[in-house]
């Protein structure tokens, strides 16, 4: 640590030590004759308080990436010549595929102006507590992409002394996370429902809570239905703690002693545990639009809780639009849905056991279908979206669309289209691409993918989709009714991959659609046919799912 030793008014000497050590500074200075000052100063550990740097971990002992990052961003030579107002003034580190397998606590210290945050396509699969703490001017933060997506963003209850309890976020909130609380048997202080973590920050305020007069219950407490991510925010997800409900104060036993001559009763060692979602706080489903009124929307969003009977309900403002299996907690479509109208709607279902509950909030996706046979559109460079249009003169090296000939689209093997604003594409942009391997769509505005962009891509490996508007992105998988018992299922953006999709009712128990086209072969089918559930995606392929 380097502390400044101020001699007298007129000289200060600067020096590096540890804590503990004993140095000698000797400072020479010429007043009227050459008078020689020798001080012997002990430091002492918590003698004195050096800098808020102390906290900060040195550049050098940060994650190598991360290190490299800085240095460059700080423009300086080394991780030696980063001070704190380098670090304080670096507003962006990008650190999308740099091979990251994990992170340590410490890497983003002292980083207070960082608003732009890229870890994408890493090889993340958890991240340390206190990663984002003091990232307090964090407005982009993209994590997609990683081993696992999304990563999981732990927020959970911790006991404040006897009667309060307050909002963890252990790695540090991302943005200003605003989470819904309530308490079991007692009122809570200030009517507060709602607990904010601010951003930077690893925990909110405590409240306090006050049994209800004349119970001896439990006061636990509990976290509702997390809020989903802000503008610019991708790849991951904020999950409730296992460990909840927390109890706050513990329940008061009142034994009632029987009389002589009544039978003492056996006691009541049952605990009724509240039920629980199988998909945790928050999940998603789609629908294709125009699906007629009371069909099946995904599988159903159910609960675990033991023997006890479930019974499931359904809420929110978009609530009027679907209905659910109380018994099941299927949703259903309640009325046709225009992708024209409306693209998401979100949900909230209730899944009670009589006395305890559980909530989970469900985005519901509309995908947009063509009233449109599927076909090859074949389009000239020149039609073609301005920004897939100029990468592929780019590619080939000519000077304008009207060069590039068919020759020259076979031999193009890859398009960076990242962060290029493209707000739509459209069918046809990526015709002719036969030998085009990495396609990086990464970055942009899309919302949705039209019929037939990925249609005639045969030499794929690598597809990037993240950071979009809509993140994943859904590509679309339905079984179509092609004649009498015949049926196929058909992928109407094409397929990025051999997509292997298993099937039952049917005289086969998987199909494939091939790598660039449309559609499987047809196969016989009885009424009750169906897919069954979606392979994951295949390595190098992010941003995107599959969906029925």
């Amino acid at each position: 640590m380097t502390i400044h030793v101020l001699i007298n008014s007129n000289i200060k000497h600067k020096c590096t030590i540890n804590y503990g050590s004993l140095i000698i500074l000797k400072v020479q200075k010429n007043i009227h004759n050459s008078i020689l000052y020798i001080f012997v100063i002990q430091i002492l550990v918590f003698g004195i308080y050096v800098s808020s740097l102390a906290d900060v971990t040195p550049i050098g002992d940060r994650t190598e990436e991360v290190r490299d990052a800085i240095v460059s961003a700080a423009g300086v030579n080394s991780a030696d010549d980063v001070t704190d107002a380098h670090l304080a003034a670096i507003t962006a580190l990008d650190l999308r595929g740099d091979g990251i397998t994990k992170l340590k606590l410490g890497d983003f210290s002292g980083l207070t102006g960082l608003t732009n945050l890229n870890l994408y396509n890493n090889e993340l699969s958890s991240l340390p507590d206190g990663i984002f703490e003091g990232l307090t001017a964090l407005t982009t933060l993209r994590l997609g992409g990683n081993a696992v997506d999304p990563l999981p963003i732990r927020v959970s209850l911790e006991k404040v002394g006897s009667d309060q309890f307050k909002v963890v976020v252990p790695i540090g909130a991302p943005s200003d996370i605003v989470v819904p609380v309530s308490a079991t048997n007692s009122t809570i202080a200030g009517d507060v429902t709602t607990l904010t973590v601010s951003i930077g920050s690893t925990e909110s305020t405590a409240v306090t809570v006050s049994q209800t007069t004349n119970t001896s219950a439990a006061v636990n407490a509990n976290i509702g239905t997390l809020p989903g991510l802000p503008a610019n925010h991708y790849g991951y997800v904020l999950s409730k703690s296992d460990d909840l409900p927390l109890t706050i104060i513990s329940s008061i036993s009142t034994p009632v002693s029987p009389t002589p001559t009544d039978p003492i009763p056996p006691a009541d060692l049952s605990v009724n545990s509240a039920p629980e979602f199988i998909d945790g706080t928050t999940t998603t489903r789609s629908v294709l639009e125009n699906t007629g009124a009371g069909m099946n929307i995904g599988s159903t969003v159910a609960a675990t809780d033991g023997n006890d009977t479930l019974t499931y309900s359904l809420g929110g403002s978009d609530a009027v639009s679907f209905d659910i299996d109380t018994e099941t907690g299927q949703l259903k479509t309640k009325v046709a849905l225009d992708y024209e109208m409306k693209q998401v709607y979100v949900v909230t279902i209730t899944v009670s056991d009589g006395e305890l509950t559980d909530t989970i909030s469900v985005s519901i996706r509309v995908v947009d279908v063509a009233e449109t046979n599927l076909s090859s559109t074949e389009l000239a460079v020149s039609d073609r979206t301005a920004e897939v249009r100029d990468a592929i003169v780019a590619a080939v090296g000519v000077s304008d669309a009207s060069d590039v000939t068919a020759d020259h689209l076979a031999a193009i093997t890859n398009l960076d289209l990242r962060v290029k604003s493209i707000t739509s594409l459209q069918t046809g942009d990526f015709s002719g691409l036969s030998g085009l391997t990495g396609l990086n769509l990464y970055g942009n505005m899309l919302i949705s993918l039209p019929n037939g962009i990925f249609e005639g891509l045969t030499s794929l490996t690598s597809l990037r989709l993240g950071g979009n508007s809509v993140d994943p992105m859904p590509l679309t998988v339905s079984l179509q009714h092609v004649t009498d018992n015949q049926y196929k299922v058909v992928i109407p953006a094409g397929a990025p991959y051999d997509v292997v999709i298993s099937i039952s009712g049917a005289d086969v128990t998987t199909i494939t659609i091939s790598k660039g086209s449309l559609a499987s072969s047809e196969f016989t089918g009885t009424a009750s046919a169906n897919i069954g559930d979606l392979p994951s995606l295949p390595a190098n392929h992010y941003g995107y799912i599959l969906a029925k």
